[in-house]
């Protein structure tokens, strides 16, 4: 069953906007989270979103109006942890209902200490983020500061342009991944025959990107993002995937560097 709490939250956006919520996740008065706010149209799959690396330094919101019904199943994280800095939602479900679930929504990012808010209107906080683009935002739980602190600190944060998160999610040395797709492959037989080995460049990848590959027949070895053209030569790969990840791609020098300088 899901936590629920009566503290209250804020989500305070640059532009003045302040929303008022009911805390979950991380509800500890005084807890924040300052990062861009943006949105996901899916209509389920709230914790393959939650843990993409893509979304590191985000603060997430779900245009679907109910979250957390289905709890939280550790085989369908798409990295070690919840990467987002909060999550917002119009309903956090009263209990979950899922016989692969092992835990709650809001246990599950109180434990990664990540902030939620639920009960806002999400439907007019996505219609600023559609005609305005992303926005930068905080979520506060508690009382103080006052939002129009909060809004100052929204202002405050800095833009994700420029921004070089790639490096903090990317993988500090070469490595394997050998995780399938397991009793969701569609075709089990197919990773017969020959093998070809897959040099990934790791940006931020997501596992199921990788675990596609395995259950295609690959041998997936993973890169650093700054992994020299050598680097790559030597794992004598058949193929090269070069992941998304998150913040600006154009300042991700290092690994545009290697094939500006590396083109045939």
């Amino acid at each position: 069953m899901q936590q629920h709490h009566s503290q209250l939250a804020r989500l305070a956006l640059e532009d003045g906007t302040v929303f008022h919520g009911t805390a979950f996740g991380a509800t500890t008065p005084g807890t924040e989270a300052a990062g861009e706010v943006v949105f996901n149209t899916a209509m389920c799959g709230y914790q393959e979103a939650l843990s993409d690396p893509s979304y590191t330094g985000q603060i997430l919101t779900m245009t679907a109006t109910q979250m957390g019904n289905y709890g939280v199943a550790a085989e369908d994280i798409e990295s070690g942890k919840p990467q987002v800095k909060a999550f917002v939602v119009r309903e956090l479900a009263r209990l979950h209902s899922n016989y692969r679930a092992e835990t709650g929504l809001s246990a599950w990012l109180a434990k990664h200490g990540i902030p939620g808010i639920a009960g806002i209107d999400t439907r007019a906080l996505v219609r600023k983020l559609r005609t305005q683009g992303a926005l930068r935002g905080v979520v506060a739980v508690g009382d103080s500061p006052s939002d129009a602190e909060l809004v100052a600190r929204a202002k405050a944060i800095p833009s994700m342009a420029g921004q070089n998160l790639a490096a903090c999610v990317s993988p500090a040395a070469r490595g394997a991944f050998t995780e399938d797709l397991g009793a969701w492959s569609p075709e089990p037989s197919r990773a017969s025959g020959r093998t070809f080995v897959v040099a990934s460049l790791d940006c931020g990848a997501k596992r199921n990107i990788y675990r596609n590959l395995v259950d295609r027949g690959c041998t997936l070895v993973t890169l650093p993002h700054d992994a020299t053209a050598a680097d790559i030569r030597a794992v004598k790969p058949d193929g090269l995937f070069i992941s998304n990840g998150p913040g600006d791609p154009a300042v991700v020098e290092a690994t545009i560097r290697t094939f500006a300088r590396n083109r045939r």
